[in-house]
């Protein structure tokens, strides 16, 4: 009888019961390092490299600067009047024989039209002898003399009463001056006054903060007092205390209360007295403006009384010129006169020519004198400053425009004392301002100062030969660069690689792929291309991280992503 094996089937759970422990410990051992190898690998930072490469490296000093002008041509008036109209502003450009302003010639040009009157008489008269051939009888000798003579009593009434305007004008202006000296000193005072309000107010403000202060004391006392009374009236319902410490309380706050009344009022009075003061300052200050208001009038008032006198004085010289004319009239009138009465009596044709000549020459003589109302530039340039505004009184030889040549401008820039060190003559310097945006300006150093300025610790640096200027006015403020080094082989590296704190370095990777931190020295710095020069730490072909992040630690794995 055949004998039949049968195989019993052990469970699951009984054959991995027969798995040793250290078995199991082994595998999961095993499986948490290989996740932690996997984490590790995932968390390594990618970077990207860029090389040290060899370029031009610029070291520059900035400073602030000003554009100002080395010469300027001051366009004076040449005769004494109002301006009616002014054809130039600031910034305008000007030419030789450009009409800058024009003052009242209304004078000029009726003193003209009645000379050219009588040169068109003179030459009628000239026409009519010329034609006729008659000679002068006494009577006419007789009627020139006379004539001759009451021009001269005219032109001495004009000297006289223009002597009497002089007189007049300058008394004026003595009075005038008396009332500047006056009113200014009543500035003085009133300055002084205000001084002393000010200083009135101070010590008020200084009583009403002390007050405020102490009320704030007086009040925080009163608090206590009240608080440590409730707490011993709350111990003496509970009998934990003697009745006399309540009442001592009691008597503390009426004591605190009484101070915090009299605090207020001590607060009280003191603003009073500083709104007093308020006061007190409010009134000596429209003194003070009153008093100005009292000699810019007087100031006013000299300057009438100066153009006056110039007026006059111009009119005194006029009717002096008019007395010499009349009396050589009278000298000449007298001449024919005898001669006629001798019997020699000269060409009518010759007098009447020379009376056309005297004529044309009033003529030329008046418009130039009217031409001299008209304002012209005598130089190329650009309009600087406008001292004068139409309507205003300008006497004879006054500004009425500035003209800045181009060739004329220059750059002072202000170097801070730090920085003067390595600034010298001869170097290239470059400089742009908001007024002309989109433009660079070049020059050259042509003087350094050689001391400081004490207030502002700079150092005066002038930049001339700038070849173009257009746009440039002076006193426009300039930002300046200036070139104090160029080095043509230098080491450069991406700026964003470079580390400062806490002191400069560069992250670079090894062949294992771990950061390693290297101290670096800086040179210039190039907004424009982004690079930084390195004058210690770094060889050429070398390569660094471009963007090194704050938690990069020497040693620490990472993943190159690319060298750029």
């Amino acid at each position: 009888m055949a004998e039949t094996t049968k195989k019993t089937r052990i469970p699951l759970r009984q054959r991995l019961r027969r798995v040793p422990r250290w078995a199991w410990i082994a595998g999961v051992v095993g499986v948490l390092a290989a996740v932690l190898l996997l984490l590790i690998l995932l968390r390594r930072p990618t970077v990207t490299l860029g090389p040290v490469i060899q370029g031009e490296a610029l070291s520059a000093v900035y400073a602030p600067g000003t554009v100002l002008s080395s010469t300027e041509t001051v366009v004076a008036a040449s005769a004494s009047g109002r301006i009616v109209a002014r054809y130039v502003n600031r910034g305008s450009r000007v030419t030789p024989g450009m009409v800058v302003a024009q003052l009242d010639d209304t004078q000029a040009r009726l003193q003209l039209q009645q000379t050219q009157r009588q040169l068109a008489t003179a030459r009628s008269q000239y026409a009519q002898v010329a034609e006729r051939g008659d000679v002068y009888d006494v009577q006419q000798a007789r009627a020139q003399l006379a004539q001759a003579q009451a021009q001269y009593s005219q032109a001495l009434d004009a000297v006289n009463a223009a002597r009497a305007g002089i007189r007049s004008a300058r008394a004026q202006r003595e009075q005038a001056t008396a009332a500047v000296r006056t009113a200014q000193a009543r500035v003085r005072t009133a300055r002084r006054s205000v001084d002393v309000a000010q200083q009135q107010r101070d010590t008020a403000s200084a009583k009403v903060a002390s007050a405020k202060a102490q009320l704030a004391i007086a009040q925080s006392q009163l608090d206590d007092a009240r608080d440590n009374l409730r707490r011993l009236e709350a111990l003496f319902s509970q009998k934990a205390i003697a009745e006399r410490e309540v009442i001592r309380a009691r008597t503390l706050v009426r004591v605190a209360e009484s101070t915090v009344v009299q605090r207020q009022s001590d607060v009280e009075t003191a603003q009073q007295g500083l709104e007093q003061a308020e006061a007190s300052i409010a009134v000596a200050q429209g003194q003070v403006e009153e008093a100005q208001s009292a000699v810019e009038q007087s100031l006013a008032a000299i300057g009438q009384a100066d153009a006056a006198i110039s007026t006059t004085e111009a009119q005194l010289a006029q009717a002096q010129a008019q007395v010499r004319a009349a009396r050589e009239g009278i000298t000449a009138a007298q001449a024919r006169l005898s001669s006629v009465q001798r019997g020699s009596r000269p060409s009518a044709v010759e007098v009447a020519r020379a009376q056309v000549r005297t004529a044309e020459a009033a003529v030329a003589q008046a418009q130039d004198a009217l031409s001299k109302y008209t304002v012209k530039s005598l130089v190329n340039g650009t309009v600087s400053e406008t001292p004068v505004e139409v309507g205003d009184f300008v006497n004879q030889g006054a500004p009425v425009a500035n003209v800045v040549s181009p060739g004329s401008l220059y750059v002072q820039a202000n170097v801070d004392e730090t920085d003067i060190g390595p600034v010298a003559i001869g170097q290239a310097a470059c400089f742009t301002t908001d007024t002309v945006p989109n433009a660079t300006f070049q020059g050259i150093v042509t003087e350094v100062g050689a001391s400081a300025d004490v207030t502002t610790n700079t150092y005066p640096v002038e930049i001339r030969n700038i070849p173009d200027t257009a746009g440039l006015r002076v006193n426009l403020s300039v930002d300046v660069n200036i070139v104090t080094r160029v080095d043509p082989n230098a080491l450069l590296v991406p700026a964003s690689a470079v580390v400062t704190t806490p002191a400069p370095h560069v992250w670079m990777v090894d062949a294992r792929q771990r950061l390693v931190q290297r101290p670096v020295t800086l040179g210039a710095r190039d907004y424009v291309s982004g690079r930084v020069e390195i004058t210690k730490g770094l060889t050429l072909g070398e390569y660094v991280v471009r963007t090194p992040k704050p938690n990069f630690k020497t040693g620490q794995q990472v993943r190159v992503a690319s060298e750029r």
